[in-house]
């Protein structure tokens, strides 16, 4: 039988009617038909031996597309399951040549995927054949489209109808929905509002139990002991902040009753004149201290039918919030005059403060509402204080509002009717004795104003003398309670400085660069945050470590202030034992990075000296070469003296050679340590003319971080260098140990002459970095001669170098 000549199959397989795309099991591209190539707009050179994804991306202004996902995942099933897979139709556009324009053009396909199996049994092709549904489904769209068009016109009247008559019905429906879900809000408002108040009466009625077991047996304390005993300054600031804590528990009580109606008044007969003279006489002292003129315009007496307890309470909040904004050397004045109303009276309680904005007079009547509420503020408070009195001025019928004062400040007023409402019950003058000036004033002070004494210790206080050596620690904080309780925390072990606002900390930091600041968050003039900002952006202070004191626990703000460059932040109420362990450890690690930062200026002014004995090299070595150069053409006796001359240089050479070696400070880890430290062994025996003897112990490149690893070869060079210049050794031995959750130990030992107190000179440099180097690791490093004879005298018989640093517990994978 014979047999025509063969067919070329490429040519019938490229003129094939349909599109055919053929792929390696790699899905690169093998083989393409002559109609693929034109329904795809590609040419066979462009398509040969490219990755199908690579040649077919997705259309990148289609984020929806999926049909190079859905390919990829048939072509994934033909190899893994070596089965033909049909796919549904896919979108999947194509790009046009840049001669017809660029961009994609909306392409529909109908794929089908057929794995060709090799003589194994393995896949030796896939191939990829699509039909073009894309006129297809344009032509289904517009059909759609038109029957759409029909079908909306034809219902569009009843539809119209039937839409408006719903919606009407819907609003019905949900109006009456909205008016139900209304109801029941405000019912539920209603009860959270009652189960509001009820909790803050009830956690005021507990806190003011304990308050009351404490403020009694402090005070009771206190009348015991001498006067000059200091323990009587530490139970002022108890007393004097816990009466703080007292009054806003008060002020919280009295705000619940409020609103919940629960506050009746008890009317007196009283002098009113009289009562606002015994209010003014509690801040005499306080004025006096602040360096303010209390004047008081009360001398005709003026009966009045009021509840004497309660005016008590609105006289004390308006005096009391004057002096917190009068600056010293100011000015407020207290004056009783008749109302614009018949019987009526008018107090007024003027200031020469900063004042109240037109705008914003209503506003610091609200409940917890302060005009200076952020980090900034100057005083703290809960911001009830005004809200209670014109709450107790409404209850008596009477009018309370602020307005400017002639001082230049502000001016609280109150008009108050001289009668009780007719029928109510009016008892007669009995007036209700008050605290001492100095608990009632620290308490509605918030605590910003301590006596003389005491404020002074907390500024003198604030300077410790532990000796000159010990860190600088300064403390900015306003409160000056909380000012001297944090430096004593402190004085023992640190010099520390006092600030009573971010600004005077500011210009404090600048001028003493201290090795750590602690501030508060809230401050006058500069928040904490500003202050770390402003420290943040000074050079000569920027690395300064910072921690923040904050009552704020709010996650939010803390991040906030860590983001601002914060390095640490402490929560109030804190331990004195919790502040000091943070600060110290702060101060340590500040200590640390200005010891590393003095050795990398030192290695970087060794780099350079290194470069300089490089070019010096050079130099040197070339003007040997020239001297044997000249050999042949002189005298004998010429070149003898040439001889030494080369001689020499090359000594000179050799020295400079050992000094680059010496100045070489960090070994890379891209090898792994242990190759490393081998190489640098190498490097020093070409020095010394014999190989050190190195011996590893342990998973070296495994369990060494990369930290530990740099800072022992920086070690091992600068112990080998002493043993070149100085041990006139004949042999060292290198061990290096190594376990993981252990230690990294490195022990370099020679048997040369020993470390003599001359040697100990020349090499005391190099000893001072290996134990720095080891310190900032929390590890050790000692040097000692060796004991030849065992008598404990390190004779001279050699020399050991033991440096030993921790490990942690997490394997290390070198790169």
């Amino acid at each position: 039988m014979t047999t025509g000549p063969q067919p070329d199959f490429r040519a019938l397989f490229e003129s094939a009617p349909g599109c055919y795309l053929v792929l390696d099991p790699d899905l690169v591209i093998v083989a393409v038909s002559d109609a693929y190539l034109r329904a795809t707009m590609t040419r066979r050179a462009e398509l040969a031996g490219r990755p199908v994804f690579e040649a077919f991306p997705d259309n990148p202004e289609d984020p929806a597309t999926e049909g190079a996902r859905n390919l990829q995942a048939s072509l994934a099933r033909v190899l893994r399951e070596k089965k033909s897979d049909a796919m549904s139709v896919q979108k999947y556009d194509i790009q046009r040549p840049d001669e017809e324009g660029g961009g994609f053009e909306e392409r529909f396909w109908s794929p089908y995927n057929v794995p060709v199996l090799a003589e194994d049994g393995s896949i030796a092709y896939v191939i990829h054949q699509v039909q073009d549904v894309t006129e297809f489904v344009r032509q289904r769209r517009q059909a759609e489209a038109e029957a759409d068009a029909v079908l909306v016109a034809e219902a569009r009247t009843e539809a119209e109808v039937v839409l408006r008559a719903r919606e009407v019905a819907l609003e019905g429906r949900l109006l009456k929905e909205a008016n139900e879900e209304l109801a029941v809000l405000y019912a539920q408002s209603q009860e959270l509002d009652r189960m509001k108040t009820e909790f803050f009466s009830n956690v005021s009625h507990e806190l003011r139990t304990p308050l009351t077991l404490i403020l009694g047996p402090a005070e009771r304390v206190q009348a015991e002991l001498p006067d000059d005993d200091r323990r009587r300054e530490d139970l002022e600031v108890v007393l004097r902040n816990a009466r703080v804590l007292l009054g806003h528990v008060n002020d919280l009580l009295d705000s619940a009753k409020i609103e919940s109606a629960r506050v009746t008044l008890d009317y007196r007969q009283v002098d009113l004149a009289g009562l606002v003279r015994l209010v003014a006489n509690n801040f005499e002292t306080l004025a006096a201290d602040r360096a303010v003129e209390l004047e008081v315009r009360a001398g005709l007496p003026r009966p009045a039918e009021v509840d004497t307890g309660r005016l008590h309470q609105v006289l004390l909040n308006l005096i009391a919030n004057a002096l917190k904004f009068t600056p010293k050397g100011g000015t407020v004045r207290i004056e009783v005059t008749d109302g614009q109303a018949r019987d009526t009276a008018r107090i007024e309680v003027a200031d020469n403060g900063p004042g109240v904005p037109a705008d914003r007079r209503d506003e610091v009547f609200e409940r917890f509402h302060q005009l200076d509420g952020g980090a900034t503020r100057r005083l703290g408070g809960t911001g009830l204080g005004l809200h209670i009195a014109r709450e107790l001025v409404t209850l008596h019928g009477g009018v309370i509002g602020v307005d400017d004062a002639p001082e230049g400040g502000a001016c609280f007023f109150v008009e108050l009717p001289l009668h009780a409402p007719i029928g109510t019950p009016v008892g007669p003058d009995e007036l209700v004795a008050l605290e001492s000036g100095s608990g009632v004033t620290a308490a509605l002070l918030d605590g910003h104003w301590a006596p003389a004494a005491s404020a002074g210790r907390a500024a003198t206080g604030a300077v410790g003398t532990p000796g000159d050596e010990a860190p600088l620690v300064l403390v900015v904080e306003d409160n000056p309670d909380m000012n001297r309780f944090v430096c004593d925390a402190l004085v023992g072990t640190f010099r520390v400085r006092a600030a009573f606002d971010g600004r005077e900390g500011f210009d404090m930091a600048r001028s003493l660069r201290p090795d750590l600041v602690v501030c508060d968050f809230m401050m006058p003039e500069m928040s904490g945050a500003e202050l770390v900002r402003a420290v943040r952006a000074e050079p000569r202070i920027d690395t300064t470590p910072i921690l923040i004191l904050t009552a704020r626990n709010d996650p939010s703000a803390r991040i906030a202030v860590l983001r601002e460059g914060a390095n640490d932040y402490l929560l109030k109420p804190f331990f004195q034992t919790e502040l000091w362990t943070r600060v110290d450890n702060l101060v340590r690690i500040k200590r640390s990075e200005e010891g590393l930062r003095a050795l990398e200026m030192a290695n970087e002014r060794d780099r350079i000296a290194r470069d300089l004995h490089d070019l010096v090299i050079q130099r040197v070595f070339g003007v040997g070469m020239r001297l044997n150069a000249l050999l042949p053409s002189v005298s004998a006796e010429v070149a003898d003296k040439l001889h030494d001359v080369v001689a020499e240089l090359d000594n000179v050479i050799n020295d400079i050679r050992t000094t680059i070696f010496d100045l070489q400070a960090s070994e890379s880890l891209a090898d792994g340590l242990r190759q490393s430290v081998l190489r640098l062994a190498a490097d020093a025996g070409e020095r010394l003319g014999f190989q050190p003897h190195v011996r590893f112990h342990g998973p070296v490149d495994t369990v060494v971080d990369r930290g530990a690893g740099e800072q022992m070869l920086a070690v091992l060079r600068e112990s080998l260098s002493n043993v070149i210049r100085h041990a006139q050794a004949h042999a060292v031995d290198v061990d290096v140990v190594a376990t993981m959750g252990g230690d990294l130990a490195l022990t370099v030992a020679d048997d040369g002459i020993g470390l003599g107190p001359a040697e100990a000179r020349r090499a005391g440099f190099g000893l001072t970095n290996m134990g720095v180097r080891a310190a900032t690791l929390g590890g050790e490093c000692e040097v000692r001669a060796v004991d030849v004879d065992g008598d404990g005298d390190g004779d001279g018989g050699g020399t050991v170098v033991e440096w030993r640093v921790p490990l942690g517990t997490a394997s290390v994978q070198h790169r």
